[in-house]
């Protein structure tokens, strides 16, 4: 749908850096793993994403993204140019059974703040809240980096003073635990 591969153009192969821009449908396509291990990525892609609430997402973009560049204002002004921003996440890279772990597409989101650069951090505003199951697992994978002292840059309450967040039901995860 995104037109990454095709049969005359490219082909597939492992896809791994979680931004996708597609000319052809004029969208960004974020690829999120919420729970990131050193193990699996280096220090200069230990981005800190994260659910603030059931409508609003904390971003960063790839380390060397400016606000000036192109994709840093094609980012910041997705909606005045018509493009679309699709956020996809998972709580880890590796599933229960060892595979990749699937992504839940979550949907388009937009535009809502940002902070610096080289990464920009930015709050997505998503336009259909996400369901209240996924908003805990996203939760509970940051108390998890919490306790394990990888502290995010903003919390809720920075983000948005006036903002409560519930967290719906109970999760338990282990810091460090198996990807």
């Amino acid at each position: 749908a995104l037109d990454y591969v095709s049969i005359e153009g490219r082909k597939p192969n492992s896809f791994r850096e979680g931004v996708l821009f597609s000319a052809a449908a004029n969208a960004d396509a974020f690829l999120v793993t919420l729970h990131k291990s050193e193990a699996d990525y280096s220090p200069t892609t230990m981005y800190q994403d994260y659910a603030i609430s059931p409508e609003l997402f904390h971003w960063e973009s790839q380390s060397v993204t400016t606000v000036a560049s192109k994709t840093g204002q094609r980012y910041l002004n997705h909606r005045s140019t018509g493009s679309h921003v699709l956020l996809f996440t998972r709580p880890q890279k590796v599933s229960a059974l060892g595979t990749g772990a699937p992504y839940l597409f979550l949907g388009e989101a937009d535009y809502a703040e940002h902070r610096g650069e080289r990464p920009i951090a930015i709050t997505w505003r998503l336009r259909v809240p996400m369901p209240a199951a996924d908003f805990a697992t996203g939760i509970a994978v940051l108390q998890a980096d919490a306790l394990a002292g990888s502290e995010p840059p903003a919390t809720a309450s920075e983000v948005d003073p006036g903002l409560t967040v519930v967290i719906v039901g109970s999760a338990t995860s282990s810091p460090g635990g198996d990807q």
